[in-house]
């Protein structure tokens, strides 16, 4: 004898396993938006709808690369790429401000593809994650300071690896005249091997030069700030979360570029290896630029962000 059928509630027939919730996107979870914020591995605002980058190939033909959910599509840019060479020719800015950067000189372009295979985050620490290689003076660029005047309040970010290089190999920054003071100003987040060990901000042409007593790590991320109408000895530099101490430094002469022009720059060096600011070898996947000060809760999540990079 057959018993009564089970009934199910029609409710339960179209039953699906409830999916977690996705973890709000870097820049989704930040009280201030960014001035320029651009990343070679994740997409960081769920409203973007744009690609990552721009790349370009050993035959000279184009593609942007976009996002395969929310981590760069690298299969796409594999594929694109071929068994060649791969140069980023600009970098979306994934904010609200359009402060793309680029790379029009091929021979400066930074490298995401070699030999076919993609170049990824290495040393201590690292996952293994996309990112540019900028070694002997690659950059991405753009020649203003992404709307910042005068004496801002500010914070600059990036995870970068730094392998080797001579003098004082800058890996992030942004300039314009009358930073901090009626002088013309660079900011910039630099390694500084002249000092074994160490790291440098450059606020001035003429210096101080404030160093980090702490050691350089592989695949680190390092977030600098400056309050509005900061002086020299103001800014603060911290890496993995911690803030560190600096020493000033005497100046450091003249330095090898117009410091009247304004401009926002990802690796760099002046590709000629002459004194001051040297080329470096060396990766960046991700540059972030606020015009604030950033503490609390935004900075949180920057940092953990930047972790996410390696």
């Amino acid at each position: 004898m057959i018993g009564p059928a089970l009934l199910v509630p029609a409710m339960d027939q179209h039953y699906r396993p409830a999916r977690a919730a996705a973890t709000p996107l870097m820049l989704d979870q930040m009280s201030v938006p960014a001035l320029c914020a651009i990343s070679l591995a994740r997409k960081l605002r769920a409203g973007y709808m744009g690609p990552a980058y721009r790349v370009r190939r050993s035959d000279t033909l184009e593609q942007d690369i976009g996002f395969a959910g929310d981590l760069v599509d690298t299969l796409a840019l594999l594929a694109f790429v071929g068994a060649g060479t791969g140069t980023v020719v600009r970098g979306y800015d994934q904010g609200l401000f359009g402060c793309d950067l680029w790379q029009t000189n091929i021979a400066k372009q930074p490298i995401v593809v070699s030999a076919g295979a993609l170049v990824i985050t290495t040393g201590a620490g690292a996952a293994g994650k996309p990112t540019m290689n900028l070694t002997a003076g690659r950059s991405l660029e753009r020649p203003d300071a992404c709307g910042l005047t005068g004496a801002p309040a500010l914070t600059m970010a990036g995870r970068f690896r730094y392998a080797s290089g001579a003098g004082i190999p800058i890996m992030l920054r942004v300039g314009a005249a009358g930073f901090a003071s009626i002088a013309t100003k660079l900011f910039g987040l630099a390694v500084n091997d002249a000092v074994a060990g160490q790291m440098s901000i450059t606020v001035d042409t003429h210096g101080p030069r404030l160093n980090l007593t702490h050691a350089f790590t592989d695949s680190a991320y390092y977030v600098a700030r400056a309050a509005a109408g900061a002086g020299n000895g103001t800014f603060r530099l911290r890496s993995y979360g911690v803030d560190r101490a600096f020493v000033a430094q005497a100046g450091n002469g003249t330095l090898p570029m117009t410091m009247t022009d304004q401009f926002t720059m990802i690796g760099g060096g002046n590709g000629s290896g002459a004194a001051f600011y040297r080329d470096v070898s060396g990766d960046c996947n991700a540059f972030t630029l606020f015009n604030a000060d950033l503490a609390g809760s935004d900075l949180t999540v920057l940092e953990t962000e930047l972790a996410v990079h390696r």
